[in-house]
């Protein structure tokens, strides 16, 4: 699948969304399709940590283990979980845009095993306009949360 790409400007400065999205451990409460985090790894939040996540997708709540596989400080860090035979990868990206920032969230998935390719031919197209629409939602609700008055949810 060819990563999926959607960008906001957030009327914060990068040090305010890059709490927002490291700040893990108190996503459902910012993202309203994440119903449940539990934290695997101690904090603070890096490279390595993990989490168990429970969100709605597709109607459905789907748990995934999360496990941080890329960190940049102040930049981007990219998450990721194996499951159903896939290797997903989202990556979350701040960068600077004079007062505010350019928040980023790039998700891909990679079929690994023979089952997961020929379900991966017929199904990926007919789900990519509803993952486009959840990563809307998550890139949005984490620019409000950001703008709010203080900073959170």
């Amino acid at each position: 699948m060819k990563p999926l790409t959607i960008a906001v400007e957030v009327h914060a400065s990068v040090s305010v969304v890059w709490n927002a999205i490291t700040d893990i451990e108190h996503c459902a409460e910012r993202i309203p399709a994440i119903k449940e985090i539990v934290m695997l790894t101690p904090l603070p939040v890096g490279l390595g940590t993990r989490w168990r996540e429970t969100r709605v997708m597709f109607g459905r709540d789907a748990t995934e283990t999360m496990e941080i596989y890329a960190w940049h400080p102040m930049q981007e860090y990219t998450a990721g979980a194996t499951s159903c035979g896939c290797e997903y990868r989202a990556t979350l990206r701040c960068t600077p845009r004079g007062e505010g920032t350019l928040l980023e969230s790039e998700f891909s998935a990679k079929p690994l095993t023979f089952l997961a390719k020929v379900m991966s031919a017929i199904m990926m197209p007919l789900m990519k306009s509803g993952m486009r629409k959840a990563l809307r939602g998550d890139i949005e609700a984490i620019k409000h949360s950001c703008e709010s008055p203080l900073g959170s949810p």
